[in-house]
């Protein structure tokens, strides 16, 4: 697929299966890094592939670039489940108590972690606040 030094442009949309001026206009917006090398010689990695690959999946879940620009900012996992947040549809969330002003709020269904990963969530919350 491409070596060590990386790949060109035309391969990279070909592995992520984009139109080359889509992955351009991305690196224009700043969602994906420009190649280290400009011009003919740009070399792409699999930190590319990577980073188009989640702006799509996001996408498809009907995330608009500017809240995918944050979840990249974030460092949010690409495989974490992200469902976006509908108008008009009412969603129950938790509400954690962690200590005196601070609360932790928890939509379970669009977070995709089951109960046990919950608790551990919490747990490792917790203990990372009282080490503070």
């Amino acid at each position: 697929m491409y070596d060590t030094e990386g790949m060109s442009i035309q391969t990279l949309a070909e592995v992520v299966g984009m139109p080359i001026r889509k992955i351009r206009f991305y690196i224009y917006k700043g969602l994906v890094p420009g190649a280290g090398v400009p011009g003919r010689g740009a070399r792409y990695t699999q930190e590319h592939v990577e980073r188009l690959l989640a702006i799509r999946r996001w996408q498809t879940v009907g995330l608009n670039l500017e809240r995918i620009q944050e979840l990249l900012e974030k460092g949010v996992p690409a495989d974490m489940p992200i469902q976006p947040a509908k108008h008009g549809i009412a969603e129950a969330w938790s509400r954690v108590y962690l200590a005196d002003g601070l609360e932790l709020h928890i939509g379970p269904e669009r977070i995709g972690l089951n109960s046990s990963q919950i608790e551990q969530l919490i747990t490792h919350i917790n203990q990372a606040y009282k080490s503070i």
